[in-house]
């Protein structure tokens, strides 16, 4: 599909202290093709060695991982012991491009994880992979395959261990605070208020926390939860409005949204070790 667009007039945007303005440009009739191709699934066996109920489990999590990216096209199946190239060449006649085995090895308490072109019949990679059962959730057991599968054929950052966080209206007085798996299943109810809103996560993997405002009848709270522990605290109580946390990925610091000086202001906070508190810095300066 080809489609030309004429292009009038380009637009430079530029910023000045009154806000911003667009200024028509020069250049006109400018010709742009943009072209469209349909996208085809990748057909993937995903197949079980020595089939049982922990593994099976684990598989149809995996198959409803990969489906959900719209790139593959998954099907389950299972064999007695893992073939060999002639039999993994065989997948290619029942219209697969690439077969991933995956076998539970009760001794080692891991998934043993073999991606293949069964084109080749030779692994993807130069060697397989082990995901270790050391959560107590199986389902993460099987995020982390499917993470694995999603870096090793698609080279994508891990999406499936992600979790989300929303508020819910429970009733006329009441909200809750929720966190989900990536796809919205799984729902756990984590804090319940007469009105709580905007949640984001923080940046610290290892201590993961939720961040949200909680009205009260002194001002918009910035509330902090943490994950593991169930327990939560305020974390800025100034007059007014305390919300809206962004993080810095390679620091303590955090921009926060702040109505304590007049007006509505951004703010920088970190965390001073010596005083054993936080410093806040003004960034803007509207009326």
């Amino acid at each position: 599909m080809n489609i030309n667009y004429k292009i009038v007039a380009a637009l430079v945007i530029y910023l000045s202290v009154g806000g911003v303005f667009a200024k028509e440009a020069t250049q006109k009739n400018m010709q742009v093709q943009v072209g469209a191709r349909e996208s085809k699934k990748v057909s993937l066996a995903l197949v079980q060695i020595k089939k049982d109920a922990l593994l099976d489990n684990i598989c149809l999590l995996v198959m409803k991982d990969l489906n959900f990216t719209d790139h593959f096209e998954t099907t389950l199946l299972s064999m007695e012991k893992m073939p060999d190239k002639k039999e993994i060449k065989k997948f290619q006649d029942q219209g697969y491009s690439l077969a991933v085995f995956v076998t539970n090895n009760y001794k080692k308490h891991t998934f043993d994880v073999r991606i293949y072109d069964v084109k080749k019949g030779k692994m993807v990679t130069d060697k397989g992979y082990l995901i270790h059962q050391k959560a107590k959730i199986e389902r993460a057991w099987a995020h982390e395959i499917s993470n694995l599968l999603l870096q090793k054929l698609l080279n994508s950052e891990p999406l499936f261990s992600s979790k989300i966080a929303y508020c819910k209206q429970n009733s006329a007085n009441s909200r809750q605070l929720c966190i989900a798996d990536y796809d919205g299943s799984h729902e756990q109810v984590v804090a319940r208020a007469k009105l709580l809103i905007a949640p984001c996560w923080n940046v610290n993997d290892d201590h993961p926390a939720l961040l949200y405002s909680r009205y009260t009848s002194s001002n918009v709270r910035l509330m902090e939860l943490d994950v593991l522990t169930g327990k939560e605290k305020a974390v800025i109580s100034f007059e007014g409005l305390n919300m809206l946390p962004a993080f810095s990925p390679i620091s303590d610091e955090m921009v926060v949204c702040l109505s304590c000086k007049g007006g509505t202001q951004l703010f920088s906070s970190e965390y001073d070790r010596r005083k054993k508190g936080m410093n806040y810095t003004q960034l803007t300066f509207n009326n």
